[in-house]
């Protein structure tokens, strides 16, 4: 693909309202974060990561993907609730979404794989909750009879 789906996903997410991302100063409401789930005094409690993930085998023959995404959520301290409430928010995004075109690529499909998991809490007593996601992307142009990198 031309861009990696973990950027695709936040940009989805920030557009949508669910958080901020910022990659130098860490401040807002909801942290957005990509490949890292940030600890730290300069880093707010409310954090959710999205990790790029193996998802399944693309096609061989055809400019096709299924990436994964798994997104992290954590919240305030003893804040199972609100923490649940932005997992529900994050799915309700992201499921389900109308075929799309993103940097040059075709974003046909978001599904997901379960749904959402409690991780239990750290040891700041923040909850965490897991979401996996299963994506079909089909990269640029899909009239070649084999994969094209471009």
């Amino acid at each position: 693909g031309n861009s990696l789906p973990s950027e695709g996903i936040k940009d989805i997410l920030v557009a949508a309202g669910i958080g901020v991302f910022q990659t130098s100063a860490l401040i807002g409401d909801w942290n957005i974060m990509i490949s890292r789930l940030r600890d730290g005094d300069e880093v707010p409690n409310k954090a959710i990561a999205i990790f790029d993930a193996p998802g399944l085998a693309p096609e061989p023959g055809l400019d096709i993907n299924y990436p994964g995404i798994q997104i992290v959520v954590r919240g305030e301290p003893n804040g199972y609730v609100d923490t649940h409430k932005k997992c529900r928010d994050i799915r309700d995004v992201l499921l389900g979404r109308p075929s799309e075109t993103r940097g040059g690529d075709v974003w046909a499909s978001v599904t997901m794989t379960g749904d959402i998991m409690p991780l239990g809490y750290d040891d700041n007593e923040r909850p965490e909750f897991s979401m996996n996601f299963q994506l079909i992307i089909h990269q640029g142009d899909l009239s070649a009879p084999w994969r094209d990198p471009t």
